[in-house]
């Protein structure tokens, strides 16, 4: 397979530099009330300080498995900086089912590695779960 490189000097402001996909196939089970990782994580090395990534995550459907009144919490993380943050609340419903996606726009200023990861955590320790048949992290760098 040959590989065929553009020369991105030669791409105008907002033009999609590169896309990173990280994928899990399998459910996710949450059950702390701290933030805990997800396993999900992806690794862009962006080509300019200037240029952003657009972050993308999708996990559902989500839902708990204990408890009657619960929050889940998720967030986006850089390195060790949150760079977003989510909430969802289920009423009096165990095991409802809602899809979460949460997409967020981001500067990380450098030519290094930027690993980003999801984390998620539960009101009082109540078993939060993203089962779903495909959970996933977009990233994808946009010319400045």
């Amino acid at each position: 397979m040959s590989k065929t490189q553009v020369d991105t000097r030669l791409l105008g402001a907002g033009s999609v530099l590169q896309i990173v996909t990280s994928q899990i196939t399998s459910t996710v089970t949450i059950a702390s009330a701290t933030p805990v990782d997800t396993g999900l994580t992806a690794t862009i090395t962006p080509k300019s300080t200037t240029n952003k990534i657009l972050v993308r995550f999708s996990g559902g459907p989500s839902g708990f498995y204990s408890g009657s009144f619960s929050q889940g919490y998720g967030a986006i993380v850089r390195g060790a900086t949150t760079i977003a943050s989510f909430s969802q609340t289920y009423v009096n419903s165990p095991n409802v089912q809602c899809p979460w996606a949460w997409e967020i726009y981001d500067s990380p200023a450098s030519v290094s590695a930027q690993v980003y990861k999801v984390q998620a955590n539960s009101s009082g320790g109540t078993t939060f779960v993203f089962c779903s048949s495909l959970i996933t992290l977009v990233l994808i760098e946009i010319a400045a």
